[in-house]
């Protein structure tokens, strides 16, 4: 086939490629678009789960102090008591903080995981190096409440600090949570929107082609009809004057060269 008998087949091709290739593209767009929304939702979890995961150790601390508080006045005798609980709410403290520690995405929030897990050192070390042995001495030797006031005072002050601490973690957690919220939210409006704008265009780039090429196609079709409407009624006069250099021009030609020889020869006869 010439290059001037598929000029309407490339026409078609291309509009319909063009087509195609606007919906192909809303469809990337809108893929990539909630693959972020995806991540940021995702995002979203990480830092509710450390978020979830601070507030267990703020809970952790809380009971470990009310514990190390009972094991100081050896409420009704019950130490060991209290000692069990302590390091069970010690070892879920810990537990909890690695999982935290595993959500972070932030330096900030790094860095006060880091200074909540030293002032949270500094409190184990401190109940199990001088207040536990002072404490137990103390059950059996008249020992100074001086030096005893003193490791409490230690002990509070670390507790406010990690109370501090957690709070200013969770509430950068939180600030992360709607930051990442807001993206997915803004990730998801700019995938609605551009795709509605995609497919916006590719119909109306349909509407252009089909326009275009029902044009190009019926009218020649028409022309054509028309020209053999006439010679079966007999008029071998009949021409279709059609300037193109597709295949609808090519079968008018042929056309126009058909109907002039039915004409010659039809005269001849008429002289013979």
């Amino acid at each position: 086939m010439s290059e001037r008998t598929a000029s309407t087949g490339v026409r078609l091709a291309a509009g319909f490629g063009a087509i195609i290739g606007i919906f192909l593209l809303a469809v990337a767009g809108a893929v990539v678009s909630f693959n972020l929304v995806l991540q940021a939702m995702d995002e979203i979890q990480a830092h509710r789960d450390a978020a979830r995961a601070c507030l267990e150790m703020m809970g952790h601390t809380h009971e470990r102090y009310a514990h190390q508080e009972h094991y100081i006045i050896n409420l009704r005798g019950a130490r060991q008591h209290h000692l069990h609980h302590f390091e069970r709410a010690n070892r879920a403290n810990q537990a909890a903080l690695a999982r935290a520690r595993d959500q972070l995405s932030t330096p900030t929030q790094a860095d006060l995981l880091q200074h909540l897990e030293d002032r949270d050192a500094r409190y184990i070390a401190l109940f199990r190096d001088r207040i536990k042995p002072y404490v137990d001495e103390r059950a059996t030797v008249d020992l100074d409440d001086d030096t005893l006031q003193s490791y409490h005072k230690l002990s509070e002050d670390l507790t406010f600090e990690l109370a501090e601490v957690h709070h200013k973690l969770q509430q950068s957690l939180s600030q992360s949570v709607d930051d990442a919220s807001e993206r997915a939210e803004g990730f998801a409006f700019w995938a609605i929107a551009g795709s509605l704008v995609l497919l916006a265009v590719a119909a109306g780039v349909a509407i252009v082609v089909s326009v275009r090429l029902s044009r190009s196609v019926v009218k020649p079709v028409l022309a054509l009809v028309e020209g053999t409407d006439r010679v079966g009624a007999g008029d071998l006069s009949a021409r279709i004057e059609m300037e193109r250099t597709d295949e609808f021009g090519q079968l008018a030609r042929h056309f126009n060269a058909m109907t002039e020889k039915l004409e010659a020869s039809r005269q001849k006869l008429v002289q013979a």
